[in-house]
């Protein structure tokens, strides 16, 4: 058998661990761009509400400019930076409280039943305004409802169930919480049939 020549077989071998360190080398990048397209497309919706809210600020920016022109057109004495800024309530959703207190008195009313967010948001909708009746008029009406819905969970007042996917639409479902249940020792005691009399001599 001829033997195979020593610079030969040092290529071999050297080709072979190089091969090994591309191929580790492949998978790496496969893992990280994989792992790179998720954090992405959880980022995206992060992002779209980022480009939203500039959008929000360039807009108050420019109506701002316009207002502080307006009004030292009409005084100079007015320093439109000593104006501080007041949060606009219109009573939109009626009285302040009225959108919390209103999904409350409906998720009570219809416990222990699920209600999924585009029914609280349909029916609040047709309750405080008519052209928020549908999600294709006010996109940004469920969200409100849906942001509304996470406070009350967070406060303790309501539980959220399982995510309902209907064709391409996500929502979750909430219901109230139900009435707490205090239990008194002797009923635990009545239930387990359990003798607490002291022992007679």
């Amino acid at each position: 058998m001829k033997k195979t020549p020593p610079a030969l077989n040092w290529l071999a071998e050297k080709r072979a661990r190089v091969l090994h360190r591309l191929l580790e080398a492949e998978r790496l990048v496969s893992a990280v761009s994989e792992k790179r397209e998720r954090l992405l497309r959880r980022l995206a919706p992060g992002e779209r509400r980022a480009a939203e809210a500039q959008r929000r600020a360039e807009q108050a920016r420019l109506e701002l400019d316009s207002l502080d022109r307006t009004l030292v057109m009409f005084s100079s004495a007015i320093h439109p930076d000593s104006i501080d800024p007041v949060n606009g309530w219109k009573g939109r959703y009626g009285r302040l409280g009225a959108l919390r207190n209103n999904l409350l008195s409906r998720l009570r009313a219809s416990y222990p039943a699920y209600l999924s967010t585009h029914e609280l948001a349909l029916a609040l909708a047709a309750q405080f305004a008519s052209e928020q009746s549908t999600w294709e008029c006010r996109p940004d009406w469920p969200r409100v409802v849906q942001s509304t819905l996470r406070k009350l969970v967070a406060s303790g007042a309501v539980e959220r169930g399982h995510i309902l996917n209907v064709g391409l639409i996500t929502m979750g479902q909430w219901r109230a919480r139900g009435p707490t249940r205090h239990v008194t020792l002797a009923a635990l005691q009545s239930q387990s049939n359990i003798d607490t009399s002291p022992d007679q001599p």
